[in-house]
């Protein structure tokens, strides 16, 4: 009787595990994670992205709200909040700004659930109308003082303000590097990680990353962080005459290699999240990962591999 036991148990097991369903190992588990740069939360072709053979493993939102359509198809893609000016408590006067009460509660909720790096002023060299928030080095050290770096004892890893990519992106650093030291008797506001953004052709990303990252290593354990590029696209192309889809194609390949090849870069994310007849007019249609039906593009399908 128990040897008939073990053989029908055994036969139950086998078949079970030949039904049950298994869930696919991404492609290629090398190289710097994957993510995705999310405008419209509720997009349902966003599930596409974050299932099956996929190397997308986190994303943000420029605020602090998840995209339900992404916790729903992947639970375990991680999410990375940022605050904006919007955030903040002003009634101790405009010099020592905190988090505001619901940021503040928002935030800990999402470290109950995973979330653990924190984003923070969102191309403050940038003007409003063209998607930054255009505010001067000395007064977003201010903030990042008063509001951001109190919140690595609540166990986040911050990143410095996050610029756009060339010789303004890197005074607007270098003087809020200054403003730092004056507030804080001489020594840099701390980060954990930082974070920066590219936009234009391929032939520019390497120089750019390089570039950013010789600027920290010249602050005090500059050479310890890990780079995460939130931000890439090829502003225009396929439109106005200003070359093509496959300069898109170009820039995420190159993104791939360049990356690859740094151990400092630690994630890139695609600006894109978007059907082409979505996209905004400063992109144009080019970096959309989305055809107009939802399905994945080119650009997308090259995205979720990896």
């Amino acid at each position: 009787m128990h040897a008939l036991l073990r053989i029908l148990t055994l036969s139950l097991l086998a078949a079970l595990s030949q039904a049950a369903p298994t869930t696919p190992e991404p492609r290629g588990t090398t190289g710097p994670k994957v993510g995705l740069a999310v405008s419209n939360k509720d997009l349902p072709d966003l599930q596409a992205l974050v299932t099956g053979q996929t190397r997308v493993s986190w994303y943000y939102t420029w605020d602090l709200n998840t995209s339900h359509v992404i916790q729903s198809a992947n639970p375990g893609a991680e999410f990375l909040p940022q605050i904006g000016p919007h955030d903040l408590d002003f009634s101790r006067g405009s010099d020592q700004p905190v988090l505001a009460t619901d940021p503040a509660q928002k935030l800990r909720g999402l470290r109950k659930t995973g979330s653990k790096r924190l984003l923070c002023f969102n191309e403050p060299n940038i003007r409003v109308a063209d998607g930054g928030t255009w505010l001067a080095p000395d007064v977003v050290a201010k903030y990042y003082k008063h509001a951001i770096m109190p919140l690595q004892k609540d166990g986040w890893q911050i990143s410095h303000p996050v610029v756009s990519a060339g010789q303004p992106g890197l005074d607007w650093l270098s003087q809020f590097r200054t403003a730092c030291k004056r507030l804080n008797g001489g020594a840099d506001c701390p980060a954990d990680f930082v974070s920066a953004h590219w936009y234009g052709p391929a032939a520019g990303l390497e120089d750019w990353t390089d570039k950013l990252h010789a600027f920290y290593q010249q602050q005090n354990g500059g050479d310890r962080l890990k780079f995460w590029f939130t931000e890439l696209g090829d502003p225009k192309a396929g439109q106005e005459g200003k070359g093509t889809d496959a300069d898109n194609q170009k820039l995420l390949e190159t993104a791939r290699t360049v990356f690859s090849s740094k151990p400092y870069v630690e994630a890139y994310a695609w600006f894109g999240a978007t059907r082409r007849n979505q996209a905004n007019r400063y992109t144009g249609p080019g970096v959309s990962l989305f055809e107009d039906n939802g399905k994945l593009s080119v650009l997308g399908n090259m995205l979720k591999s990896g």
